[in-house]
């Protein structure tokens, strides 16, 4: 609350924003994100190396947009022992690049 007093904030509840510095600075407080799933596959078979990261490219289907969120499955470690990274990445012509992250001895 003191953060919000020192800043001079007010929520507007009828338009969802927050103004701040009497009006200075408006942003909204909730914004619509409609997820898409796609699928990223790797364009050629790889190899990481132990205990080292890579990156690798990636073939994006069913992408219309610049910039997409990766993010590996979630049975990635468990079926390959590899750890994958969260990133934002700008596709170009269907490809993308994905990093990830070999923490065993192998």
């Amino acid at each position: 609350m003191d953060f919000l007093e020192s800043k001079k904030a007010t929520i507007d509840l009828n338009s969802k924003t927050i103004s701040l510095y009497d009006g200075l600075t408006v942003s909204a407080l909730k914004t619509e994100f409609k997820q898409k799933i796609g699928l990223a596959r790797t364009v050629a078979r790889i190899v990481v190396p132990a205990q080292s990261e890579c990156e690798i490219p990636v073939k994006i289907q069913h992408c219309s947009k610049d910039n997409i969120l990766l993010q590996p499955v979630s049975h990635l470690p468990s079926s390959t022992q590899l750890l994958g990274a969260r990133a934002i990445d700008q596709i170009q012509r269907g490809r993308g690049r994905f990093r990830l992250l070999n923490p065993t001895k192998i």
